[in-house]
């Protein structure tokens, strides 16, 4: 499958503006720093028409349109500016809308109020939405759920019945609060909303090949894994888990996946190197489908002492090297590990996901990072930040798809 880099590289992307591969684009996280507007406009919502200008110019670059887009991300520095964006959004889309997840997180540039990131189709590829009764439908403007072959890409799901908050069958007794978990009985409801949706689009949970979780407090972690592990008994797919915020309050989880279409007739097959530490959690290192390989959240963790001893800074020479670009190294070692293990390379990469714990100084660490790994030749990228990770001392973690060959 051919791999067509979109644009040039692009320091304050961190990549390309797009990759184009086969029939998906796939484009970076796109920001719009500078003020926009008049005095009547939120910054939010100038930002985001000024992103969905430029995207759109690069989709159609691609062979693409805003109207054949599949999957949209869109990361906030408050959540508060949301109607805003929201605005400007059912400005730039028509029916059918993409699914869509929302965080709030820290982003990459301190006057950038939305980060948009997107997955569209071209070629003979269409995206067809799918709705699933007695599935709560959301009220923003996106879909539940399409397809686009081989995939199925979800909206964020949320424990919401999009009527009163917090849907009934996922709280806790007020009454009786030590009876019962919040994180549990959310993570329940989520994964049970994402099996309707997966069997109403002619997929499953056992045919998910990347997830991505966003937990308002880190700390619940351990909660929702256990949930997870009963969902997820053999073979699961890689994961990422990152700490934001979340639109509706009260909802304290939020899962974006994307799986595969049984009538693809493709299979997923398990990837590991032993060069990567295997994890003691429910998450696969990465699973190759077909000609893409898509990999799980990577940190410079060993799993067993925290922050593996190969990324940490010597404190006898403290000044030589920073934390972030020490591990932002590692995880990306890995990544090449699994993408050799599963037939591909760095070179082949379509999408990187990298989340960054810290402010200014990390993400232009990473930024050096990235630059020196791909030098001329980056793929897309969509970088931001999180609250924190599962590993206290981790400061990096990375996921993404690439293409076999």
């Amino acid at each position: 499958m051919e791999r067509t880099p979109i644009g040039e590289p692009d320091p304050l992307l961190g990549g390309v503006r797009a990759v184009k591969s086969g029939d998906f684009v796939f484009l970076s996280g796109h920001i719009s720093p500078e003020e926009q507007g008049d005095i009547t406009t939120f910054r939010s919502e100038a930002q985001t028409a000024a992103i969905f200008e430029s995207t759109s110019a690069t989709l159609e670059e691609s062979g693409s349109s805003l109207a054949q887009v599949a999957k949209l991300q869109t990361f906030h520095r408050a959540l508060d500016d949301f109607p805003p964006h929201l605005a400007a959004r059912k400005r730039a889309f028509s029916l059918p809308l993409p699914p869509s997840t929302a965080v709030e997180a820290p982003l990459s540039h301190p006057d950038a109020e939305v980060l948009v990131n997107a997955v569209a189709v071209t070629g003979a590829t269409q995206v067809e939405t799918v709705e699933v009764d007695g599935v709560p439908k959301p009220l923003g403007p996106y879909s539940q759920a399409v397809t686009a072959p081989p995939f199925v890409f979800l909206a964020g799901v949320l424990a919401s019945d999009f009527q009163t908050g917090v849907a009934p069958e996922a709280r806790v007794d007020p009454a009786l609060p030590y009876f019962g978990s919040p994180i549990k009985s959310q993570t329940r409801y989520v994964l049970d909303t994402i099996a309707r949706l997966l069997e109403g689009a002619g997929s499953s949970l056992g045919s998910v090949v990347r997830a991505q979780v966003i937990l308002t407090d880190i700390s619940d972690f351990w909660g929702f894994e256990e949930v997870w592990q009963s969902y997820f008994p053999a073979d699961p797919p890689p994961r990422t888990v990152i700490e934001g915020g979340l639109v509706n309050p009260g909802c304290i989880v939020e899962v974006d996946v994307i799986a595969l279409t049984h009538r693809s007739g493709l299979t997923r097959e398990v990837v590991t190197s032993e060069a990567v530490p295997g994890s003691p959690l429910a998450e696969s290192a990465a699973i190759r489908a077909g000609d893409w390989v898509l990999f799980g959240g990577r940190m410079a963790t060993d799993y067993v002492t925290g922050l593996a001893p190969a990324a940490r800074i010597d404190p006898n020479f403290p000044r030589y090297e920073t934390p972030v670009r020490r591990q932002g190294h590692h995880a990306l070692d890995e990544v090449a590990a699994l993408l050799e293990a599963a037939g591909s390379s760095l070179d082949r990469l379509a999408n990187l996901w990298v989340f960054v714990d810290g402010g200014p100084a990390e993400f232009r660490g990473m930024r050096q990072v990235l630059a020196e790994r791909f030098g001329d030749d980056p793929p897309a990228v969509t970088l931001t930040g999180t609250g924190g990770l599962i590993v206290p001392d981790c400061r990096v973690m990375i996921d993404g798809i690439a293409l076999v060959g």
